[in-house]
């Protein structure tokens, strides 16, 4: 009997700390070297983790992460890696895509997101139209249960423009384009939480509750997420199939 998917085990403490991963596939990438460093280092300070570098998604990459980045995705991702996400955030995985229109490009982000978010299950997608601003702006106010927005009274997120998400559910309270700039959806243990602005860039991280905000995201989630395989794609399944038979067949014929 074949035994595939993933083993989860669960330790939360008070003190949690993320170990984040980011794709390959990703256009941006928070690091020391780039127009992420404000937030990196300001995670980092506060004890979380991040791999040395972007990676493909395997069993092997996501093992031990916490919550996995994707920030303008610029590809529908290799075969399996889809299959492979969709798995890790049902076992707990807390996964975080941002769709930043002030890139340009916002059809093919879109499109690439709108893939993804389909292939793992969730319900969420993000408008191809960039709508609001040129530059930052204060959207609406922050509120409701999650925990993205534990300890944020009355602050709202600082964007450009917006590329609006759709379904899901909202941390807003308030502001015309808040409520579709975050939106969250619990697939499986795990969640998935979809950005559509560039909220964590050095120009905007220290707006508004920006900072705050994205560290939360980070300061909640499950440890010690890992894998007893990585899920193979259908038809791997169906072509180990045929050679394990064939196999067999040849076998019978060798001893006939």
């Amino acid at each position: 009997m074949w035994l595939l998917g993933f083993s989860l085990a669960v330790f939360q403490t008070a003190s949690f700390a993320a170990t984040v991963g980011q794709w390959t596939s990703s256009s941006d990438v928070w690091s020391a070297a780039s127009n992420y460093s404000t937030i990196y280092a300001a995670s980092t300070v506060a004890g979380n983790k991040f791999d040395p570098t972007a990676e493909g998604i395997s069993g092997a990459s996501l093992a031990g992460n916490s919550h996995f980045i994707i920030s303008n995705p610029t590809s529908l991702g290799q075969p399996g890696e889809v299959g492979t996400l969709k798995s890790w955030v049902n076992a707990g995985g807390t996964l975080v895509m941002f769709a930043n229109p002030d890139a340009g490009f916002s059809m093919y982000t879109s499109y690439f997101m709108n893939a993804l978010l389909s292939g793992i299950g969730s319900s969420m997608s993000v408008m191809s139209q960039a709508y609001g601003f040129g530059g930052a702006q204060l959207l609406g106010t922050l509120g409701g249960s999650d925990q993205s927005v534990a300890g944020i009274q009355g602050g709202g997120l600082a964007s450009g423009s917006v590329l609006p998400v759709l379904g899901g559910n909202s941390i807003a309270v308030s502001g015309a384009l808040l409520p579709y700039l975050v939106r969250y959806e619990q697939i499986g243990s795990g969640k998935v939480y979809v950005i559509g602005g560039n909220i964590a860039s050095n120009a905007l991280i220290a707006e508004g509750a920006n900072r705050q905000f994205l560290l939360n995201l980070l300061s909640q989630g499950n440890a010690g997420i890992g894998f007893a395989d990585d899920v193979p794609e259908p038809a791997s399944i169906g072509l180990t199939a045929i050679g394990l038979i064939a196999a067999a067949v040849a076998r019978r014929r060798s001893k006939a």
